[in-house]
């Protein structure tokens, strides 16, 4: 994740609002929710006898872009920036509202298929009609359909380096739908070549 630097001085003024009996009349945990400071995940403010108070910043960690305009934080959580930029350089997640964290489940697990052919998804989107599509770092396409995206991405890291990464800048799209093979979508430079379905 992206760690976020944040001004205390606006977490401050956000806690001060809090009601002092709110602080003192419990000996548990009070948790106040600092979204008006987008930068800060989560305030908590506890009770130090006699008369002190102690607060704890929780910062928000970004780890993917989320759609047009949103993030999503390492919990899964949506995060909205209110207009500020936000780190460069993050994946970007699409999906249906409320399924932030099932679509970072995928991403990291994808990820993690993917590591030792050395690629990595840039893009992974969930239709709604609940279908999934990636984008590769290297610009490269793979349409995963509804049923089983890590099954079906650990098919195509096993033929990877054996047939296509000599081709990759040759290659659009590949269509992982297929039971036991893929297809392939050339490039309009490599369209002499047409398209086929690669057994694996």
């Amino acid at each position: 994740g992206s760690r976020a630097v944040f001004q205390v001085a606006q977490v401050a003024a956000r806690v001060q609002v809090v009601p002092p009996s709110a602080l003192m009349s419990t000996r548990k945990a009070d948790t106040f929710s600092a979204s008006t400071v987008p930068w800060v995940h989560e305030v908590t403010v506890r009770r130090r006898w006699p008369d002190g108070v102690h607060i704890r910043f929780s910062e928000q960690r970004l780890v993917a872009r989320w759609g047009k305009s949103g993030w999503v934080n390492e919990q899964g959580d949506y995060v909205n920036l209110q207009g500020r930029e936000g780190p460069a350089g993050l994946p970007l997640l699409i999906g249906p509202e409320g399924l932030q964290a099932r679509v970072l489940e995928h991403y990291r697990k994808l990820n993690e298929i993917l590591a030792p052919v050395q690629l990595q998804v840039a893009g992974l989107t969930l239709t709604d009609r609940h279908a999934w599509n990636m984008l590769l770092d290297n610009g490269l396409v793979l349409t995963l359909g509804r049923e089983e995206p890590e099954a079906k991405v650990a098919r195509f890291a096993h033929a990877w380096p054996r047939t296509l990464a000599a081709e990759a800048g040759r290659i659009r799209r590949v269509d992982l739908r297929y039971t036991n093979g893929f297809a392939v979508e050339w490039s309009s430079r490599a369209a002499v070549r047409g398209g086929g379905v690669i057994a694996t």
